[in-house]
Order: C-alpha cells, then sequence, then structure tokens
C-alpha cells in the first residue's frame, strides 16, 4: 500500500507503529532488491564475479543506493506491505480494515 505522508507530520515508522496498535498486520515494504549484498559486491559465484564479469565495462550496471531513486522512495517513505496471504481473513475481518484506516486518518491527519 502506498501512502502520501507528505504534510501530514506522520512518517512511515510511525505510521507502521499506530498500525499495529490496530492490529493491522502491515509490515514495511520490500527492501529493492539491488541493495542485497549479492549486487553490492557483484559476486554471485566464485572469486571471478561470475555472472557480473560476463559485462563489458561499457554495459557495466549501477548497483549503489541511489541508483533507482524511485524504488529507494517507496521503501524510505511511502510504502508499507500487507501481508493477505499470512492471514486467515473472512469478510468481517476484512470490513473492518477501512474503518480503522478512518480512525488513523482522523486521529494524525
Amino acid at each position: 500500500m502506498q501512502f502520501q505522508l507528505s504534510g501530514s507530520g506522520m512518517d512511515l515508522n510511525l505510521l507502521r507503529e499506530v498500525t499495529a496498535l490496530e492490529n493491522l498486520p502491515i509490515t514495511d515494504s520490500y527492501k529493492p532488491l539491488y541493495w542485497q549484498s549479492l549486487y553490492q559486491t557483484k559476486i554471485c559465484y566464485g572469486k571471478d564475479h561470475f555472472p557480473f564479469n560476463l559485462l563489458s565495462k561499457k554495459n557495466e550496471n549501477n548497483y549503489q543506493k541511489g541508483s533507482c531513486i524511485n524504488a529507494e522512495k517507496l521503501y524510505l517513505q511511502e510504502c508499507l506491505t500487507f501481508e493477505i496471504c499470512s492471514y486467515d481473513l473472512n469478510d468481517s475481518v476484512l470490513e473492518c480494515f477501512p474503518i480503522m484506516f478512518e480512525k488513523i486518518e482522523k486521529e494524525f491527519f
């Protein structure tokens, strides 16, 4: 779920805490894939940087932080994940979600 929090006085950490108090099963979004050490070190198999050594220097990809600001902005500032498959949610539980978000909105926005 994407949230536009700028100007609200709330950041993603506070929103996560508040949703936890309301028993909403919401967690951090997925970290950008290229932040994993495999991409940062460009070593997958062996010491020769395979498969990254197959690229020519001209076509070398940049996997450093800041190389995809949109993905990073989503992860750091705007996106939380609702792990719907991790819970047994029936209709009555799902009907409570908008009520909980309305409560959060009234209190913090």
